[in-house]
């Protein structure tokens, strides 16, 4: 999770946390792709970090209700488990993503002088 991004985002955190509770997602790849979109947001430039986590929270219950309806997941504890997982990936970045979240934009935004914004502006 995570790969190629600026910085050590939410994911690797969540993925981390998910490791030592040694729950696999294997069976759910799309919350993974949850996951870097939402990380991916945090280093995009004037992004907010509300955008990005409600993104992110809308994402990881579409997935849970698509695997339901695809029959990927086989039972009531199957989908319970996924929005479980959904809603444990939101906690995380809602107590998490403020440092990720700031290093993300840092990373991310180029800083222009007042002088100089205006011929960048338009350069645009």
């Amino acid at each position: 999770m995570g790969v190629g991004h600026l910085v050590s985002g939410i994911c690797l955190l969540f993925q981390t946390f998910l490791l030592f509770l040694q729950i696999d997602l294997s069976d759910l790849p799309a919350l993974e792709s949850c996951c870097n979109s939402h990380d991916i947001c945090y280093e995009s430039c004037g992004k907010s970090r509300s955008e990005c986590d409600r993104v992110l929270q809308q994402c990881a219950k579409q997935v849970c209700v698509d695997a339901s309806n695809q029959v990927l997941l086989s039972g009531d504890p199957a989908l319970a488990t996924c929005k479980t997982l959904s809603n444990m990936m939101f906690e995380t970045t809602n107590f998490l993503g403020c440092t990720p979240f700031v290093k993300g934009q840092q990373a991310a935004c180029e800083c222009v002088s007042s002088k100089n914004e205006r011929s960048h502006k338009s350069e645009l």
